[in-house]
């Protein structure tokens, strides 16, 4: 890596431990050129972190060289943060209300409450949906509720949904969803609590004005770690990392960790929390103890995943050209039929197509979106795959680049299978 994508990949790091520990070094804001400020930007916005870089560093504008667009890019992204935050705020107290009225016992998770009680900004965290724990039993009276509150069931409730424990409703003409989670944890990574005792732990809270339950601190960073793994340590894991940062610091002293411990083995991620809680410190500076990351680090620990994944995150994602794993695929891939095999079946088949935009698979709306989808692709990753189709070296650099990933993340999937097993 060479020293400007290291400086780039970074500055992040910087901004985010100043706002966890309120000590911002602005100096290295000051030297950034109006090219580096625009690759900061970019990584930023993969990672979904810009709205919390905006709050950091808004107050010294004019201490930076800092082109007028990318002020104005920051400041709408901040603003489009704030108000999809007071959307979801608007319908989490609406869906709170109803399900209180009905006397339904349900346990708020992460963003809403994260949002509004630790980082006390609905602006700065961005909220793509409302998460909520319910039991079994509970199901099909919940999904009436939903219902009443104007949501329809996602065509995506499929056995691959349903395979992850949680089914999706959609409200009508905006895509914030509802995510009604009724075990705690993927096939893959088998969260062994039952909903009775998670809730007997729960904390009562005031969300979006209306009184409800979230999880302990400790089942909090639990199923922080647990989201990480389950979306493979993906773009947004510097996002959950903060959320680990904000649980430590507004919980301090006061979190049982003999209980985080014996839960992490129980629930049989511990391989996953040891390794999310050590680059959190290494990376944002938490405050964990050394004597409890020793006490939790699992035998026969590959380190090597820790290596890979703070390379990963310190790198600068503005520079990575490939970030479709259907594209990746289809670089990889020899031979044009075999290429042109996958991009049918991952990106047009009418499953996907009835998946992505919540029609009914045997409609025929489907093809009408065909259009839909091909103007969608050529925005997100045209640019993208016209660069790697004419040079050679930037093509062979990326598969190299896909490879290593697909090579970490083949770790990642043995570790799910041995903590089924083990």
């Amino acid at each position: 890596m060479d020293n400007y994508a290291e400086n780039i990949g970074e500055l992040k790091f910087v901004c985010i431990k100043g706002f966890l520990h309120k000590n911002f070094d602005l100096e290295r804001f000051e030297k950034l050129s109006a090219v580096e400020w625009r690759a900061f930007i970019n990584d930023l916005d993969f990672r979904g972190l810009s709205p919390l870089v905006w709050k950091c560093l808004s107050p010294y504008w004019s201490r930076f060289n800092i082109p007028q667009e990318i002020r104005d890019r920051l400041e709408k992204i901040h603003y489009q943060s704030a108000a999809r935050g007071t959307i979801l705020f608007n319908q989490a107290a609406n869906l709170i209300r109803v399900l209180n009225d009905n006397k339904i016992v349900f346990i708020l998770l992460k963003g809403v409450y994260f949002s509004e009680s630790l980082y006390r900004d609905i602006s700065i965290r961005p909220m793509s949906d409302i998460d909520i724990l319910v039991s079994k039993a509970d199901l099909n009276s919940v999904e009436s509720c939903l219902k009443e509150c104007g949501y329809y069931p996602s065509t995506a409730n499929t056995a691959f949904i349903l395979g992850d424990k949680h089914l999706i409703f959609l409200p009508k003409g905006i895509d914030l969803p509802v995510e009604l989670h009724y075990i705690p944890g993927a096939n893959y990574i088998p969260a062994v609590r039952e909903f009775a005792h998670i809730k007997d732990r729960a904390l009562e809270i005031t969300a979006a004005g209306e009184r409800t339950l979230t999880l302990s601190p400790e089942d909090s960073l639990l199923y922080v770690c647990y989201h990480i793994t389950k979306h493979r340590y993906g773009r947004y894991t510097i996002r959950d990392l903060v959320d680990i940062g904000m649980i430590l610091n507004h919980f301090k002293q006061g979190l049982d960790w003999e209980y985080i411990h014996k839960n992490a083995e129980e629930w049989k991620i511990d391989n996953h929390v040891y390794t999310c809680l050590s680059i959190a410190k290494e990376l944002l500076d938490v405050n964990i103890s050394e004597h409890w990351l020793n006490v939790m680090k699992p035998e026969n620990y590959n380190c090597e995943i820790l290596k890979w994944l703070k390379r990963r995150l310190t790198e600068d994602a503005s520079k990575e050209l490939i970030k479709s794993s259907n594209i990746g695929n289809i670089l990889w891939e020899k031979g044009f039929g075999a290429k042109l095999k996958i991009f049918f079946k991952r990106c047009f088949s009418s499953e996907s197509i009835a998946v992505k935009y919540n029609l009914d698979p045997n409609s025929a709306k489907v093809y009408l979106y065909y259009f839909v989808r091909w103007k969608a692709l050529i925005k997100s990753h045209g640019s993208s795959i016209l660069k790697v189709l004419i040079s050679k070296t930037r093509a062979d650099s990326e598969k190299k680049r896909y490879r290593e990933s697909q090579k970490s993340i083949a770790i990642i999937d043995l570790w799910q299978r041995q903590s089924v097993n083990h």
